[in-house]
């Protein structure tokens, strides 16, 4: 009997077509990089990834000092500066340290400059970022309720904000907005990730999450993949991410920073893109400017940055 009106409730649903191929399909098959959503500053990230692209929810992680907020925030800054109204939630940094780090990139300003303007000149300068909306832990705290934990804040916050035309985020770091249940904390990052990720894609915006590797994973030797000596760095891969959380599940790019820091004025940076969905894996390199905090492309050698042509006399 069970069976029979198991069958004649099946029966009685629509039966669906078969899934045909579209042109836009057809087209992403010859190009998987034909929506490259808005292009960063750097062309590397580019050509792989295709930019900051619509409906994508990309993770950037690494060990704790690696500059993964800044480098964020550079990425940030750039699509305020082509008109693309962007936001960035930070419940770590602190509102002081955030501030002088977005006039420092966006200026391109050293520390002491800074430290020595007046007050009005530093309220004035953070006024002149258009385009740019900020949310720190005070903001956010005054919204959590019992039955309301920080991550349902932020869903709140970015749908509202995309209701006024923003169309790029940046949460930072991601596993502070899941700390409601200590007990049960990596099931509550995949389900917030899951959320960013239909969020994203269902409103096509792009939805950056700054994400802390735990101490303890591997440490993995950098050999010859550039010119760079040999050095002990703990080299990101997925499985550093899945032993962090389940957030690279829902994913569509990750990537992975290392620093490897120099007595110079720039420190060498290895960005590693570790998942792609429609993209490329791979990796390159790039210079971080440790006054202007800023990280530029293309890659400059060191001693090149310091001698000029005469390096290859050094050489």
């Amino acid at each position: 009997m069970k069976e029979k009106r198991h069958y004649e409730d099946i029966s009685k649903a629509p039966l669906l077509e078969n899934t045909k191929i579209s042109s836009e399909v057809a087209k992403a098959i010859i190009d998987p990089l034909q929506d490259k959503g808005y292009p960063t500053q750097y062309a590397s990230l580019n050509e792989n990834i295709g930019g900051l692209k619509h409906g994508s929810f990309i993770v950037i992680g690494a060990e704790q000092g690696r500059g993964k907020s800044i480098f964020a925030l550079n990425l940030l800054l750039e699509q305020c500066r082509n008109g693309i109204k962007s936001c960035y939630v930070d419940i770590e940094n602190g509102e002081p340290q955030t501030w002088k780090r977005l006039m420092m990139i966006n200026y391109q300003l050293d520390s002491a400059t800074i430290m020595g303007m007046t007050v009005g000149k530093i309220k004035k300068l953070a006024d002149g970022i258009e385009n740019f909306s900020y949310y720190n832990e005070s903001h956010i705290a005054r919204l959590v309720t019992e039955s309301k934990p920080k991550r349902n804040v932020i869903l709140d916050l970015i749908r509202q904000r995309i209701d006024d035309g923003y169309k790029v985020f940046v949460i930072d770091p991601f596993s502070r907005f899941c700390e409601d249940d200590a007990n049960n904390e990596l099931h509550e990052e995949g389900i917030f990730a899951g959320h960013l990720a239909d969020l994203a894609r269902e409103k096509e915006i792009c939805i950056i999450a700054v994400h802390h590797l735990r101490k303890g994973n591997q440490n993995k030797r950098v050999q010859e993949e550039s010119e760079i000596v040999e050095s002990d760095y703990a080299v990101p891969t997925l499985e550093s991410f899945r032993g962090s959380s389940k957030i690279i599940d829902r994913a569509t790019e990750v990537i992975g920073i290392i620093r490897f820091p120099k007595q110079t004025g720039a420190d060498i940076v290895n960005m590693r893109i570790l998942k792609a969905r429609t993209g490329r894996t791979g990796h390159f390199f790039i210079n971080f400017d440790k006054v202007t905090l800023t990280f530029v492309e293309p890659f400059i050698d060191p001693i090149k940055r310091l001698f000029g042509e005469a390096a290859e006399e050094i050489t």
